[in-house]
């Protein structure tokens, strides 16, 4: 190392070994209390650096890696068979789902207008009452259940009126008769 600058001092040349005959990059420095040469080689020094192998995989720890290797490989072909059926499904989710709705619809209709039939038939039985599935929401919008159900209303109220009429004629009776009696 120079003292003024700092620098090593080392030159590069190449050597060829006189048992192989292969080049070899040699350096060497001077050695700053005995001012000789010290020489190393670039090859011989990566050779050093390149560290073995400090240990051995023993066959149990190969055939653990291959059963994991091969768990994996059957997790993603199962992933793999569940995303294809997926976009089998879609299809038929987006398109046949409507197609489904507006079916079950159309038949849920024809059988609330059914039951529309079947009850004026047994509109003197007061047992038996037919509904369509979705009579819950077809009531909101079909004419006929709205008017049935304001008829109904009205009679309510109608037989409330007739019965209060019914209790006061009957107190009108009981009292005059206790008059009668006295």
């Amino acid at each position: 190392m120079d003292e003024e600058t700092g620098e090593i001092n080392y030159s590069l040349h190449v050597s060829k070994d006189a048992e192989t005959g292969e080049e070899e990059y040699v350096n060497y420095w001077l050695d700053q209390e005995t001012g000789e040469k010290q020489y190393f080689s670039l090859d011989r020094i990566c050779h050093s650096l390149q560290m073995p192998n400090p240990f051995r995989i023993n066959r149990y720890a190969t055939h653990l890696t291959a059963i994991v290797q091969n768990s994996k490989h059957k997790t993603s072909q199962k992933r793999m068979e569940f995303i294809t059926a997926i976009v089998f499904l879609l299809p038929t989710f987006i398109i046949f789902t409507p197609l489904l709705g507006i079916i079950v619809l159309i038949f849920d209709v024809i059988l609330h207008k059914w039951c529309h039939r079947k009850n004026a038939r047994l509109a003197r039985e007061d047992m038996i009452y037919y509904r369509s599935p979705l009579h819950m929401i077809y009531r909101e919008f079909c004419l006929k259940c709205i008017a049935e159900e304001h008829s109904r209303k009205i009679e309510e109220i109608h037989n409330r009126r007739l019965n209060r009429k019914r209790s006061a004629m009957e107190m009108l009776k009981d009292t005059s008769g206790l008059e009668a009696r006295l």
